[in-house]
């Protein structure tokens, strides 16, 4: 398994989707945030740029952060546009 990058303030991260309980609008609507807080090295605030989705705790290993051009590709732009 690859080694995850730490994540920090200020970082952009997205939600990884995977089966939650939650509708699967969920996961689309946290695809690009912004880390406010981090706490205990394993919770993180995040506040997400869709205006439907509220700020929240989310753990470390939810989260992808986008760091490099490929991720960014992938979550910054929507094909459905």
């Amino acid at each position: 398994m690859a080694k995850r990058e730490p994540i920090n303030i200020g970082d952009l991260v997205s939600l990884i989707p995977y089966p939650t309980g939650y509708g699967p609008t969920y996961a689309e609507q946290r695809n690009v945030g912004v880390v406010i807080e981090v706490i205990g090295g394993s919770m993180c605030y995040v506040k997400w740029v869709n205006n439907h989705s509220e700020p929240c705790w989310y753990q470390k290993r939810t989260l992808t952060k986008l760091n490099n051009q490929k991720n960014k590709n992938k979550y910054l732009t929507n094909p459905t546009q």
